[in-house]
């Protein structure tokens, strides 16, 4: 034990000697590191010498107390490239300076990380903004293969709009699984909130838009007629939604519509 003790510090004020001339060892104080250089090739020396002057003169069981403090000072230095690294390359787990090649792979994984990151912040953003609405919507069977759709909505409730003078409409286009349209109501000089489709198929795909109210009454100023009608002239189109007509007809579903 005593023999390790004498011989540990040697051994780490070598190697550390080496990885700092080599540039692999950093303090993170930048110029300040020039003193920990000193003080380590420094330590090498004397312990050097004074580890050669023992064995040279037999003198292995005596002067125990100077390794003890040589092995507190190899861990003082140890600690100081490590975890008590400066503010300049502060501790991030790597005892050693990585290779310039490590640290370009890292560069460009932190650069793709960053860019995830900053698209999954967009997308979740943009989610956020999307429109939301919740309408009713029921299927009633009028006849062999021949269906009516009717739904209700919100839209102009906070504001007292009518059902007939609401500014905007929803449109319903519907469509069986091969993407063929099978009915719709895109607007009439009456505006609907029902359309009827026939199809064989057991499963419909029905997707509604939000759109400019032509026969509204809601503006008795045509100038504010004209500024809505700029604000609200493209379509809103919300994600289809699909309809099951084997289990889901004569029945008043409430879903919740959300911007394509």
């Amino acid at each position: 034990m005593r023999q390790i003790i004498q011989i540990l510090p040697l051994i780490i004020l070598s190697v550390l000697s080496v990885f700092l001339a080599s540039g692999k060892v950093r303090f993170g104080h930048g110029f300040g590191d020039i003193l920990y250089h000193g003080l380590s090739y420094l330590g090498l020396f004397v312990y050097g010498a004074y580890f050669l002057w023992t064995r040279k003169n037999k003198l292995k069981e005596r002067n125990f107390i100077f390794p003890i403090l040589a092995n507190l000072f190899c861990g003082y230095l140890i600690l100081s490239m490590t975890i008590w690294r400066g503010h300049e390359y502060r501790w991030n787990g790597d005892i050693l300076v990585p290779s310039m090649e490590t640290r370009n792979e890292r560069k460009h994984k932190r650069l793709e990380d960053d860019l995830v990151k900053s698209k999954r912040q967009i997308e979740n953003k943009f989610k956020e903004d999307k429109e939301k609405l919740k309408i009713t919507i029921e299927i009633i069977p009028e006849g062999e293969d021949w269906y009516s759709i009717a739904w209700e909505d919100t839209i102009g409730i906070k504001s007292k709009y009518g059902a007939f003078n609401k500014p905007l409409e929803l449109w319903c286009h519907i469509q069986n699984l091969k993407l063929d349209t099978i009915g719709y109501y895109r607007g009439l000089s009456t505006p609907q909130t029902f359309t009827h489709f026939g199809t064989k198929d057991s499963i419909v795909r029905v997707e509604f838009s939000k759109v400019f109210n032509f026969s509204n009454e809601a503006f008795s100023d045509e100038k504010e007629r004209v500024v809505f009608w700029e604000k609200n002239k493209i379509p809103i189109v919300f994600e289809p939604i699909e309809m099951n007509l084997n289990n889901q007809l004569s029945q008043k579903l409430i879903v919740e519509l959300v911007e394509k």
